[in-house]
């Protein structure tokens, strides 16, 4: 019987250790790699709530003026500040000094408790009942807090849920011996990564008695702190929780203090020399195998993992093969292994496989929207100039006569772009390639377009440096054409007026680059990725109606379906270059 409850109570308190761990572990984690949720230093506010700060001290003559030094120097109206020293039955020096400070600094108005009833949590209830301030901040007598961590910790309670913030406490005599680094390590582990976790995780952080604010009337209607609890300050934090306040952690809120250096002693065991020393031992062998360690696991774990992530990997690979070259034909290989990978890859080839049917049936459909409409609207466009060529019109019929013809020459140019995306693809399209001069091209195009051009007095120039070897390259002559067209046209379209479109030929040596730069209107940052998008336009207002929302499109095919690149810089007002590379 007696062994049965021994193997259960191991068991029990090995459970209850593993789940501590895990606990620790997924904290780590969790203020490592996760989102770290931010405190409340967005609120801006000049009227800050009236604090009181509250210090026990019994016997600090050696350290008071060091926090209170520490309080005076925080950037905070002193006009909404109050300081109370609360003297517990000192028999040294502080209540003169304390009374010292008063004389000097109104607001600091110490406590002086003479009484058989000693303790923090009674020195504190006699405060807050002296107390003017709406929060009560608590400090240590031997801590000195940073220039603004009264106003970090003030600024919590601007949200009317909080009922309590808690700061963070450094040590700063880390490094004077083994226990000063043991006490940083705790204090590290507790406040930024326990504390910090607790906060991203929208738990309730732990108020921890000191270095920390509450709400005054919230203590005194509840009883204040008991005297009878020996954690007073985990004892007020399930109160907050079970009566609807929040605890919030506040990193930025930095309190520094003095931590023991030789003075502990682990209580009826060895003193602290004698665990100095095997923990110097322990913290070399640590030093030796922890390296050693790391290094074998992460080795292990790196070849195991990338084994066990192959198949992810090949679906990644192939995702991006796919979204980069929009060639929905491709598929993943499949095995008959039957594990959840092999279930992806079929869910993942399915998808593609009903995205290729919808998009050629897309494809299908704009192709014989655009060949059913080009039959009418030649009819209209034929009927049009029969009427403005042999009809005697008035003025008023034969200017409606001409806006329908222009518009149904629009849509007719619409449909005729329609017809060339539809029945290309630039996996199966295959160019004419032929020996192009791109000075030829480029002059034919900017002759073409030079009548627009003038009409909105915006100047064409083309430059190029002459070169021994001309500008050739293999390509299709009625693409490149319509390349260039596009990119000019479209920098006329969105032109200023007295405005100039510069064409440019440079010659490297692995390629041939043309830019086209304006000085017109520019586009937003937030719309150069869409821009290549069919039917994409910037802003239809600014460009006078002008466009489809195709050229660009048509202009990133015929750039894919040579092997180039493109690439686009724009500031709004400033205009906007393309730079082709061939």
């Amino acid at each position: 019987m007696v062994v049965a409850i021994m193997k259960g109570y191991t068991i029990f308190v090995i459970i209850l250790m593993l789940l501590y761990t895990a606990r620790h572990f997924y904290f780590t984690i969790v203020r490592l790699l996760g989102r770290q949720r931010l405190y409340y230093n967005d609120i801006l506010t000049d009227r800050m709530k009236s604090i009181s700060v509250l210090i026990p001290m019994h016997n600090e003559e050696q350290v008071l003026s060091n926090v209170l030094d520490s309080l005076l120097k925080c950037e905070y109206d002193r006009d909404r500040l109050e300081i109370i020293p609360i003297n517990d039955n000192s028999t040294d020096r502080t209540r003169e000094m304390l009374d010292e400070y008063h004389r000097k600094y109104e607001f600091i108005r110490p406590l002086h408790r003479d009484c058989p009833d000693r303790g923090k949590p009674v020195g504190l209830n006699d405060a807050m009942k002296l107390a003017k301030g709406e929060i009560i901040i608590v400090f240590d007598a031997d801590y000195r807090p940073a220039r603004n961590m009264l106003k970090q910790i003030a600024l919590g309670f601007e949200d009317p849920q909080v009922g309590a913030v808690m700061g963070r406490v450094i040590p700063y005599n880390t490094n004077t011996n083994m226990l000063t680094r043991l006490i940083n390590l705790e204090r590290s582990g507790g406040y930024q990564v326990d504390q910090q976790a607790r906060y991203n995780l929208k738990t309730i952080p732990q108020y921890g008695g000191t270095v920390g604010g509450f709400r005054k009337d919230f203590l005194l209607e509840t009883g204040g702190f008991n005297p009878k609890v020996l954690a007073e300050d985990t004892e007020l934090t399930y109160r907050l929780f079970t009566n609807g306040w929040k605890v919030v952690y506040a990193n930025s809120a930095e309190c520094y203090e003095e931590s023991p250096e030789d003075s502990i002693w682990v209580r009826s065991i060895a003193s602290y020399g004698h665990w100095s020393r095997i923990l110097h031992s322990m913290l070399w062998i640590f030093a030796v195998l922890f390296p050693i360690t790391v290094f074998i696991s992460a080795f292990v774990g790196y070849h195991i993992l990338k084994k066990a992530l192959q198949p992810i990997y090949t679906i990644s690979d192939m995702a991006k093969e796919i979204s980069f070259s929009v060639n929905l034909s491709k598929r993943i290989e499949t095995s008959n292994t039957h594990d959840e990978f092999s279930y992806l890859s079929d869910a993942f080839n399915s998808m593609i496989a009903k995205l290729e049917k919808s998009f050629e049936k897309e494809k299908q459909f704009t192709s014989d929207a655009a060949h059913e409409l080009r039959t009418p609207i030649s009819v209209i466009q034929s009927h049009c100039e029969y009427c403005l060529d042999e009809l005697k019109l008035t003025d008023s019929v034969r200017e409606e006569i001409e806006i329908i013809y222009k518009k149904t020459t629009y849509i007719g140019q619409l449909v005729s772009q329609l017809l060339t995306i539809s029945r290309t693809d630039k996996h199966s399209f295959k160019p004419q390639k032929e020996e192009v001069d791109l000075t030829l091209l480029i002059e034919s195009v900017i002759e073409e377009l030079q009548q627009k051009a003038a009409y909105k007095n915006i100047s064409l120039l083309f430059e190029y440096i002459p070169q021994n070897e001309s500008y050739i390259i293999q390509g299709d002559t009625m693409l490149l054409m319509r390349m260039i067209y596009n990119l000019i046209e479209n920098a006329i379209n969105y032109g200023i007026n007295g405005g100039c479109v510069w064409v440019n030929l440079i010659k490297n040596q692995e390629n041939t680059d043309i830019i086209i730069k304006d000085n017109g209107i520019g586009i937003e940052k937030e719309h150069l990725d869409k821009i290549w998008n069919r039917f994409y336009r910037v802003d239809k207002s600014r460009s006078a109606g002008e466009g489809f929302g195709l050229g660009l499109s048509m202009v990133r095919f015929i750039v894919d379906i040579h092997g180039g690149s493109i690439a686009v810089k724009s500031k709004p007002g400033y205009g906007t270059t393309f730079t082709v590379s061939l």
